[in-house]
């Protein structure tokens, strides 16, 4: 077979291309291959950069949720601090002394205003826990005095004398941790500042007020127990030597008074409020009475901020009362477990109404039951001694009960919630309660007749013989009390009857102070007298408060009806009769018969009562302010002839229409026959 040239190049030319078909062909494979494990590869990148990407923004979310939460904690944790120091200050500036040789007056942002003595002695922690002690203050805070040029910090340290000697006033400025310094401005002046009065001389300086470990337990001067535990606020960037350079940016904020017009003569008592900051009146008490009454006030309120007395409490708080037994109504709650000396109590008096207090009332029913509460604990077994000086008696049964635990339990609560103390203890309990030195005992306060004359013959006795015989006649006594011993000199008598009196005042009454003592430890009233035994001493011996005829009538607000009216014609002889025949009733010329021939009078205390429930103003004052209106309209077409009153109000309805006679007699009648006066 022959096969020519044409046809071997034909076959030769075939053979390649089908070569060459099959190499591009395996090269496209390859190149598919190579795409799509590229394609596989991006997918996984991809997957892997989302995943990545989704646990970045979880963490980012989970980091963005702690901040969140640290910050809120940490906000409620300042929040905390900063109420804490409030309180703290509170209870420390109540102790100050009430007298001083300089009168500060303070200006709040918020446009209040107080003002208070203070002593050149004063440590300058002093001034700064006074002027803090307010709700709206931060832990660090800044007192500038334009006149003389002055700035006081909370990390300054010394004593008022360093660096001001002269009654002036202080803006206060509220100060952050972001404010590192403070300097004084002499081209700002706050609003209604008198420009003359807020210049600073050019020659003022500033005592360096600098302090970078703030050491607040400070000695006082004045106040051996003084030991502030209010946290340190330093601010160690704080420069305070800096001339009178001007901070264009600093505005205090001060409300619109005139510095010129301030009088550091003027009581400051009522000095609390915007509303009162533009007037101040003159008080008929002195100073140093007024200040005095102002610690107290402070330090109450430092231990009612315990107590809840918005919402209603619990119904173990209910407090069920009949008259004739206040105290055994009252020692049924008190010893309930689930009773809250925390929470508002719940007045009801069951044998006059029964709606309780907790939700309809503003104070008439409890100041009412702490007022009779008080009285009754006083006058019953488990105390002795005269008015004016009731002494802890034993009483075995209730000492085996716990009593005298409830009994401080009691004390501590009509303390604390309605500002009612006993005011009558003997010297010797209080000092008991106070750890302040107790004084010398007396025979005289044995209220124990046959042991009173046995210890009283052998204190008398002239001879060691009269002596022996009046020891024979007590040894029975002497041997209850561990006293009866030999004696051969009229020291020894003197020695031994010291001795009996000792364990007689104080020995055998150790356990029942012990459970009175664990009572009053509620609410912090313990601490409180421990720690401020002046202060508290007029609420535990002080007596009971005075109260006169002209302190009562400007005690109430009288609601009068548009001039010109007859009604207003009627009211105002109306108050003239009430104000004549409030000053019967100072004079002791008030008063009506009763069954059986008797005379009773009416005191000016029986008229507070009878509008009020308290026989005294309250320490902390009456919630609501006292009123006078007018009974015009009849019942049943006839008309009111006694007065009336609402004791949750405080309001005293006076009868209207009546003579001079007829109005003293329905009045004195009505307060007695009133249930609060007891004999209806």
């Amino acid at each position: 077979m022959v096969i020519n040239e044409s046809e071997v190049s034909s076959l030769s030319h075939h053979g390649d291309d089908n070569a060459d078909n099959e190499m591009v062909s395996i090269e496209n494979n390859h190149s598919n291959q190579d795409h799509q494990v590229g394609a596989e590869t991006e997918s996984v990148e991809e997957r892997r950069r989302l995943i990545e990407e989704q646990d970045s923004e979880y963490e980012q979310s989970l980091l963005s949720d702690r901040e969140k939460i640290n910050n809120e904690r940490r906000r409620e944790q300042q929040e905390e601090r900063r109420l804490q120091v409030i309180r703290e200050r509170i209870q420390l500036s109540a102790i100050f002394p009430s007298e001083g040789d300089v009168t500060f007056q303070f200006h709040y942002p918020d446009g209040s205003r107080k003002r208070r003595h203070f002593q050149l002695q004063n440590t300058i922690q002093q001034l700064i826990f006074y002027a803090g002690a307010v709700d709206s203050a931060t832990e660090s805070l800044c007192l500038i005095s334009h006149s003389p040029a002055v700035v006081i910090t909370t990390s300054s340290n010394g004593k008022i004398g360093d660096y001001i000697t002269q009654s002036t006033t202080f803006f206060v400025r509220w100060m952050g941790a972001e404010d590192d310094s403070v300097t004084l401005c002499d081209n700002v002046t706050p609003a209604g500042v008198n420009q003359a009065e807020a210049a600073i001389p050019s020659n003022s300086t500033v005592p360096s007020a600098s302090m970078d470990t703030f050491d607040p337990t400070v000695p006082s001067a004045s106040m051996d127990t003084f030991d502030p535990t209010v946290p340190s606020a330093s601010m160690d960037t704080f420069d305070p030597t800096v001339p009178s350079a001007s901070m264009d940016t600093f505005d205090p904020t001060v409300p619109s008074a005139s510095v010129d017009t301030f009088d550091p003569t003027v009581p400051f008592d009522s000095m609390h409020s915007p509303a009162s900051a533009s007037t101040y009146t003159s008080t008929s008490t002195s100073t140093a009475v007024s200040d005095t009454r102002h610690d107290l006030r402070r330090l109450l309120q430092g231990l009612q901020s315990a107590v809840d007395l918005v919402e209603s409490g619990p119904i173990a708080n209910c407090i069920n009362v009949v008259r004739s037994r206040v105290l055994e109504c009252a020692l049924r709650t008190f010893n309930r477990r689930a009773f809250n000396p925390h929470k508002q109590l719940d007045i009801v008096f069951v044998d006059s109404c029964g709606t309780g207090e907790g939700s309809v009332d503003t104070g008439g029913p409890t100041r009412e039951f702490l007022r009779l509460l008080m009285k009754e604990l006083l006058n019953s077994r488990y105390f002795v001694g005269p008015e004016n000086g009731k002494s802890l008696a034993l009483d075995s049964l209730g000492l085996s009960r716990g009593t005298y635990k409830v009994l401080g339990m009691i004390i501590s609560v009509c303390l604390v919630h309605g500002g009612v103390g006993p005011r009558v203890l003997a010297r010797r309990l209080y000092s008991q309660l106070s750890g302040i030195p107790a004084p010398p005992v007396n025979i005289e306060e044995v209220y124990d007749p046959e042991l009173h004359d046995q210890l009283d013959k052998i204190q008398r006795a002239k001879t060691i013989t009269e002596a022996h015989t009046a020891m024979l006649e007590a040894s029975n006594s002497l041997h209850m009390l561990g006293a009866l011993c030999k004696v051969s000199t009229l020291e020894e008598r003197q020695d031994l009857v010291n001795a009996a009196l000792k364990y007689y005042l104080e020995g055998r009454m150790e356990m029942p102070l012990k459970q009175l003592k664990e009572g009053l430890e509620t609410l912090g009233v313990l601490n409180a007298i421990k720690e401020h035994s002046s202060i508290m001493e007029e609420l535990f011996c002080g007596g009971p408060p005075t109260l006169s005829a002209a302190s009562l009538l400007d005690l109430f607000t009288i609601h009068y009806s548009p001039r010109g009216t007859n009604r207003r014609a009627l009211e105002e002889v109306a108050v003239g009769h009430w104000r004549d025949w409030i000053i019967e009733v100072e004079d002791g010329d008030a008063a009506v018969e009763v069954d059986g021939g008797d005379t009773i009078k009416v005191t000016l205390e029986n008229v507070l009562v009878f509008a009020s429930g308290a026989s005294a103003v309250p320490v902390f004052g009456f919630k609501e302010n006292p009123n006078i209106t007018f009974l015009h309209e009849n019942i049943n077409g006839n008309r009111r002839m006694f007065p009336e009153a609402n004791t949750c109000t405080i309001t005293l309805k006076l009868p209207i229409g009546q003579e001079y006679e007829e109005f003293c007699h329905f009045m004195t009648s009505g307060v007695i026959q009133s249930p609060t006066f007891g004999v209806a």
